[in-house]
């Protein structure tokens, strides 16, 4: 009986590691990386009548990451910053994306078009898929690439595994954590040509301990909610759920970068918009007024409103000095105010204010 009881504990617990995936051998940290693009200079040199031409890979940094993990990597959360223009000019750093995985899924957030997409984790999926292989060899590279160990280089005093990938990608991994990433340009054939951009790590933390919301899809989801309403929802919520919603009267109300509001324009459309950015000289925000069926009338993805400018929002224009049939205007005196024009409905969503 004893023994009976002890086989079917540790089969029991094999299903339950089996189910596991935890890629990374450290449980916690943030890794720092800088990615670089490649400019191709090319050289010639005379020495003593013996002649050289070469070519040589010039790097500079576009991005910046920084990279959260834990429970052994089955959660991460990646933050990404611009900080170059594309012929490598440095800008101050501008957000480019956030991502998340957690329990099998990706939630991608991009600040460039305020765009939102849920997808699987292949990675994980793919681990489990051919999880006898990945307990075997206690490696996702080596489960999904395939292939094995090229050597070692050292990356931040870190002796990494190097793998070939594929012919576009090189891999260079500590304990699990990827340090280095290469991506090279092919030919038509799929041949590997010259390199075409690098993530390396600039600065590692381990054993780092994180609030709970560091991993909670939530923070990555500003615009989850603001796509999914549609006019049904805006109606419902102008009808019946005061209670989620503040009026925003004639006399104005400060706003915040973040804010989601639902209208009634001024030939009566329901639409929703969200305030991007705000600057003293202008404001950008992305709206969509619905038409009476609930298709999309007119739509902004970014639409700059200028300081003391006035917003057609059925049009989708802005105007300086025009009040017929305007919306609402943008002001910033003192403070960012957003002021409707009398008799037309502006609700502000409470919970887009919650940080």
């Amino acid at each position: 009986m004893k023994k009976k009881y002890f086989l079917i504990l540790f089969m029991f617990s094999a299903i339950c590691f089996a189910q596991e995936y935890k890629p990374y051998k450290i449980k916690s940290g943030k890794i720092e990386y800088e990615v670089w693009k490649y400019k191709i200079s090319s050289h010639y040199s005379n020495h003593n009548g013996e002649e050289k031409r070469w070519k040589e890979a010039m790097p500079y940094v576009v991005e910046i990451i920084d990279f959260y993990w834990d429970d052994y990597g089955d959660k991460t959360f990646e933050q990404n910053w611009i900080v170059a223009e594309p012929h490598g000019q440095q800008i101050p750093k501008i957000p480019n994306y956030e991502l998340l995985t957690t329990k099998g899924k990706k939630y991608y957030f991009n600040y460039q078009d305020y765009t939102y997409r849920e997808d699987p984790d292949h990675v994980r999926s793919e681990c489990m898929e051919r999880y006898n292989f990945y307990q075997l060899t206690g490696s996702w590279v080596k489960t999904v690439y395939g292939g094995y160990e090229k050597g070692e280089q050292n990356v931040l005093g870190k002796n990494c595994s190097y793998y070939q990938a594929n012919e576009v990608l090189d891999l260079y991994i500590w304990k699990g954590l990827p340090l280095k990433e290469d991506t090279f340009k092919t030919n038509r054939e799929g041949k590997r040509l010259n390199i075409e951009s690098t993530r390396m790590a600039t600065d590692i933390q381990t054993g780092l301990v994180f609030d709970k919301m560091m991993f909670d899809p939530i923070r990555i989801q500003p615009d989850r909610d603001f796509i999914r309403l549609n006019i049904d929802d805006i109606g419902e919520m102008i009808d019946a759920d005061q209670n989620k919603l503040r009026q925003i009267d004639e006399s104005g109300y400060e706003i915040r970068e973040g804010d989601v509001i639902l209208y009634v324009t001024s030939d009566y459309r329901l639409g929703k918009l969200r305030v991007l950015r705000i600057r003293r000289n202008e404001m950008n925000i992305r709206f969509v007024t619905y038409d009476s069926v609930g298709s999309i009338f007119n739509e902004s993805s970014d639409l700059c409103i200028k300081n003391n400018f006035t917003c057609d929002l059925d049009g989708g224009t802005i105007s300086k000095n025009r009040m017929y049939q305007q919306d609402f205007r943008y002001k910033f005196q003192d403070k960012p105010m957003l002021i409707p024009f009398p008799n037309y409905g502006f609700y502000l969503i409470k919970s887009s204010r919650k940080k």
